[in-house]
């Protein structure tokens, strides 16, 4: 049975390859400020002269026509910021006025990828304008799903500001669907995003509290539930959780932050997490499993018996495979890698109903709004690939993503990288050495445009952002069903 350096050392040339992806990489460009409000009102003139028939087609489909044109005008290379801009918020408006959610959410996001714009507020106003003129079934569905993807995104930026105007829309366009399983759905993410609401204010009042009172143990509670337990920013949040004044959180704090690497404690920091989210709100105790989870994955490979078992059935309960944990070490008897990463892909955002499995061969998709696969569909779906990264010779040094919208990346079990929202490509510190590394990727879609592309930096052209290669991608056979 080779072991993975032997499959490591036949797979460093092939990396070579990546001087030509080099070569095809992109350069993101930066985004200009907004321009003036007499040059706008000039290129309106000019735009609402050369669209004279189409602007006066005041029918539905004429304005989704007409918003649909401009949006595809907006995408020309030839045009400069200030047409671009006007057609793409004229863009916005027909469609807004005709209640098209997807195309002014496309504009809007257009907008904000090229333009310095507050596009939250923008996308909040557009779904707050369709949700009293809303007249059919489709268009309460476009409302709840635009509603609950800018809600989403606001939260996820502590815009709570944007989210909460919203969740009446939500709640309303929902009840008139008539379908109980989006009125459920909806009226359980309100009622979170009711509960985030309230835990940011504490935790913004904490934060002022810790600016002259840095020991202050209820405000550290406050704020280190805030930022570990429900924006899973345990980094930032666990020294707070370890100073705060509920005595058995902060113990398994504490534990946390040894940050053990023997399999026995990670085990026991595991239980931990998951003996304290037993006693708490149901909200709180999945944030706590997934922190447990996190420890049973570093564990599981150097675990035996009943604490084995134990790990496995903890995973499998919040939806992790513990298939390829153990594949650094070594690849399991009688099995062989194979080429890509193992795919699972799901209805909704929370990789929970599981629709098919697959292999993908590399990561790098633009699915626009079909979504990846017709049993999928498009709009809110979730996709976890696993297996391993082969890095070549001289070793990574950042791990990046071009996605729409959401994608944690964890290698060896370690999260290397977390993005909420729709953004421009980013990238984050991996320093990973030559060889074999177990990846996990968790891409998430909320609505809309799907997109997800993983990228490297390799330490032999550092100033190179590079998509991650199929020969670089491989996992331990499983069962697909396509």
């Amino acid at each position: 049975m080779r072991d993975l350096r032997t499959i490591a050392r036949r797979l460093l040339p092939l990396c070579f390859v990546m001087v030509v992806h080099s070569i095809l990489a992109a350069t993101e460009p930066a985004r200009v400020a907004v321009p003036a409000a007499a040059k706008q009102a000039e290129v309106e003139q000019r735009i609402r002269s050369i669209f004279k028939a189409e602007y006066a087609d005041r029918t539905m489909r004429g304005r989704v026509n007409l918003a649909r044109r401009l949006l595809r005008e907006a995408n020309s290379t030839t045009n400069d910021p200030n047409t671009s801009y006007v057609l793409l918020r004229e863009a916005r408006d027909r469609a807004a006025d005709a209640g098209n959610l997807p195309i002014a959410l496309d504009a809007i996001d257009a907008m904000d990828e090229s333009f310095i714009i507050d596009a939250l507020p923008m996308k909040g106003d557009v779904v707050s304008r369709a949700g009293p003129t809303a007249t059919n079934q489709g268009d309460y569905a476009d409302v709840v799903n635009a509603s609950m993807e800018v809600m989403d995104d606001a939260v996820a930026s502590d815009r709570f500001d944007v989210a909460m105007k919203l969740t009446s829309i939500a709640d309303t366009a929902a009840s008139k669907t008539k379908s109980m399983v989006i009125i459920t759905e909806v009226d359980a993410r309100v009622k979170e995003i009711r509960l985030l609401n309230g835990e940011y204010s504490r935790a913004k009042s904490a934060m002022t509290v810790l600016k002259t009172d840095p020991n202050n143990p209820a405000a550290n509670l406050a704020a280190g539930r805030y930022i570990a337990v429900f924006k899973s920013n345990w980094e930032d949040g666990l020294p707070m959780l370890a100073k705060g004044s509920d005595a058995a959180i902060r113990a398994v704090a504490a534990l946390d932050l040894e940050n053990p690497t023997e399999p026995a404690k990670e085990f026991a920091v595991g239980n931990a997490w998951w003996d304290v989210g037993e006693k708490s709100s149901d909200l709180v105790k999945t944030h706590m499993r997934e922190r447990a989870g996190y420890w049973y994955r570093q564990a599981y490979p150097g675990l035996a018996g009943l604490d084995k078992t134990q790990a496995e059935k903890r995973l499998t309960d919040i939806g992790i495979s513990t298939d390829n944990l153990g594949a650094v070490a070594a690849v399991p008897a009688g099995k062989r890698l194979e080429p890509g990463l193992f795919a699972e892909l799901y209805t909704g955002m929370d990789f929970r109903t599981l629709i098919l499995t697959r292999v993908d061969p590399t990561i790098a998709f633009e699915w626009g709004r079909g979504g990846p696969d017709p049993k999928v569909g498009g709009g809110k779906y979730s996709i976890r690939w696993s297996g391993i990264l082969m890095v070549p010779r001289g070793g990574v040094s950042a791990i990046g993503v071009s996605a729409d919208d959401g994608v944690h990346v964890f290698i060896d079990e370690n999260p290397v990288l977390r993005q909420e929202r729709a953004q421009p490509p980013i990238f984050r510190s991996a320093r990973l050495s030559a060889g074999a590394h177990t990846i996990r990727i968790e891409y998430f879609n909320k609505l809309g445009v799907g997109r997800m592309k993983l990228l490297w930096t390799l330490n032999a052209y550092p100033g190179e952002q590079t998509p991650v290669p199929a020969d670089a991608l491989v996992h331990v056979p499983r069962v697909a069903s396509w």
